[in-house]
């Protein structure tokens, strides 16, 4: 009987993964060695240095590629989830809809973080990023639209990074997750699509 093949796993608890990261169910000729990521983990590290199957971020699959760096995607997508209740504004920027995003300037953790990638279907604007990349990629200098936050605004950006919008600094917000004081019903914040279960559907 042939060995079985050990491959380490590494993909965040959603419900259509819970079976591989569980063990119900499994692989035929290989033993998987599963490890619980905390969703949005993947996309702050290279994960395929760790591991031989991952959950990867786009964005940073893209510039690997570039980069010629040893990794292969498969068309496989775990979280399938749109990016529309991950874009908030500050309620004194006058940001109604998408359609106002246009002309403003908008936060992100990342500019390589592949909600951002994402959302810039809805803004091409002036984008504040709020810490350098951490995948080692460099933006260059004079990309249209794209501006970074002065130094000292960085720090309020980034501890915690969503000061900035709270306090009018920035007008709108992509983070990778749910912002926390919108969950605590901050009034100085909200999502630009005020019922996006029913925007995407």
């Amino acid at each position: 009987m042939a060995k079985e093949v050990e491959l380490t796993l590494m993909l965040a608890d959603y419900h259509r993964t819970r079976p591989l990261l569980s063990g119900e169910v499994t692989v035929d000729g290989v033993k998987l060695n599963p490890q619980r990521a905390v969703p949005g983990e993947a996309c702050m590290r290279p994960v395929y240095e760790e591991f031989d199957i991952a959950e990867m971020s786009l964005s940073w699959y893209m510039m690997a590629r570039c980069r010629n760096e040893p990794v292969i995607a498969l068309p496989i997508f775990p979280l399938r989830m749109q990016i529309h209740p991950y874009i908030f504004a500050a309620t004194a920027s006058g940001i109604e809809g998408p359609e106002d995003l246009k002309g403003k300037k908008i936060g992100m953790d990342e500019y390589r973080l592949t909600v951002g990638l994402w959302a810039e279907e809805f803004s091409g604007n002036t984008t504040a990023c709020g810490r350098k990349n951490a995948s080692g990629s460099r933006r260059r200098p004079n990309v249209p639209g794209i501006s970074r936050l002065r130094a000292s605004t960085s720090r309020l950006w980034t501890s915690p990074r969503k000061r900035c919008c709270l306090r009018g600094e920035i007008d709108a917000l992509i983070p990778p997750n749910i912002v926390p004081s919108f969950r605590a019903k901050d009034p100085r914040i909200r999502r630009v699509f005020k019922d996006p279960r029913t925007t995407v559907n």
